[in-house]
């Protein structure tokens, strides 16, 4: 199945400037590119968002720094992809369009979906522009600080986080994500936080425009004190687990997760933490998959009369209390 993206350049773009981001984003058909001229028109920086249609903050960031109409050092390409699924009722809520793949899941790997075929399409677009550097925003399933994700730690990645955050997860998890890919330059995904967070959106314009206004981006803000954090372990359920978020226990379901569990996303998270209630299964419920996506025991939970509690200290990210994203994604990730 073919597509063909919508390249727009500053001066079309600014004819739609005037609209609302939600009316901007209406008159968008599908991936859409956006190619704004640099200072130094030799190089070339792609900022990528809303790879996930309910993550939308990376979509108000561009649509304030492009209104403000700032000139970059060096071209920027802006890439919007899920545009359909962000545009599903109700806004914003959908992660990807219902009945197909997860975008973020489809730049690895060949398959005949429409959505394996725009994941090729993204990549073309930021090839042919043969970037610098690129960065692909995101929000986080549940509220919680900024941070970076990245799959390599070196300088240039550590420089390109600290225009948006303090901290960075290195990660080698293989789940077929745009960072995974190989573009010949840095690349970093940044969770801006939740997406509800009016917050969330100004870390992602603040980070835009300092990247985009830096004459070289890969010096970043002190880039040393970017604090990085190493070999998370994504926690799952195991299918067919019921799950359910509550301040109460909640009987009808195999786990009970606290509808608090977003704070502790900041910070550490003490050795015996209370995180919620097992009614049925006990431990079994969950599966512990490192960096490899192998599966592995873990001695980081235990049970004390049905209540789930931390063996030691850890680091939880991406802690949600959206029962649907927990069940087909994951509960969330932790660093001991």
């Amino acid at each position: 199945m073919k597509e063909s993206p919508a390249i727009l350049n500053d001066s079309t773009v600014q004819k739609l400037l005037t609209l609302s981001p939600v009316s901007f984003l209406r008159n968008l058909h599908g991936v859409t590119a956006i190619d704004i001229t640099g200072v130094d028109t030799s190089r070339c920086r792609v900022i990528s968002t809303l790879i996930h249609g309910n993550e939308p903050s990376g979509l108000f960031a561009v649509h304030r720094w492009l209104t403000e109409q700032h000139q970059p050092a060096a071209n920027i390409r802006i890439i919007i992809s899920s545009v359909e699924a962000a545009l599903s009722e109700p806004l914003f809520s959908h992660r990807f369009v219902p009945d197909q793949e997860d975008l973020n899941r489809c730049f690895s790997a060949t398959g005949n979906s429409r959505v394996y075929t725009r994941a090729k399409l993204i990549k073309t677009l930021i090839r042919e522009v043969r970037p610098e550097a690129v960065v692909d925003l995101h929000n986080t399933s549940g509220s919680g600080p900024a941070f970076c994700v990245s799959t390599r730690d070196a300088l240039s990645e550590r420089a390109l986080a600290s225009y948006f955050c303090q901290s960075m997860i290195l990660t080698g998890l293989k789940i077929g994500s745009l960072m995974e890919q190989d573009f010949a330059c840095p690349i970093i995904t940044i969770e801006c936080g939740g997406s509800q967070d009016s917050r969330s959106h100004d870390v992602a314009y603040q980070g835009i425009k300092e990247f985009a206004n830096a004459m070289d981006c890969n010096a970043g803000h002190q880039p040393h004190e970017i604090e990085v954090l190493k070999h998370p372990l994504r926690v799952e359920l195991k299918n067919a687990v019921t799950l359910s978020y509550s301040f109460e226990r909640d009987m009808r379901v195999d786990v009970c997760i606290c509808a608090n569990i977003e704070h502790h996303n900041v910070g550490i998270t003490e050795k015996g933490t209370f995180l919620g209630w097992i009614n049925q299964g006990g431990l079994e419920n969950f599966q512990f998959r490192d960096e490899q996506g192998i599966e592995l025991p873990s001695n980081l939970f235990k049970l004390q009369d049905g209540r789930l509690l931390t063996t030691k200290d850890v680091r939880l990210f991406m802690a949600t209390t959206r029962v649907d994203i927990a069940q087909k994604d994951c509960l969330f990730y932790m660093i001991a």
